[in-house]
């Protein structure tokens, strides 16, 4: 029962591995808003240059 308990505690993991943690998060919720963000940025860059260089 207590090596089950110990790998689900989040903290423990965090605290043990870093790494570890930093990926599982990242895959889990971070990943997914900062590449949404970035595909925007990037989208509406693409647009103002387009923009920019039809208008020139």
């Amino acid at each position: 029962m207590k090596t089950h308990k110990a790998p689900r505690k989040p903290g423990m993991h965090s605290l043990h591995d870093p790494k570890g943690s930093t990926a599982r998060g990242m895959h889990s919720s971070g990943i997914s808003s900062k590449t949404i963000i970035i595909i925007a940025a990037a989208i509406i860059g693409f647009l103002v240059l387009m923009y920019f260089m039809m208008a020139g």
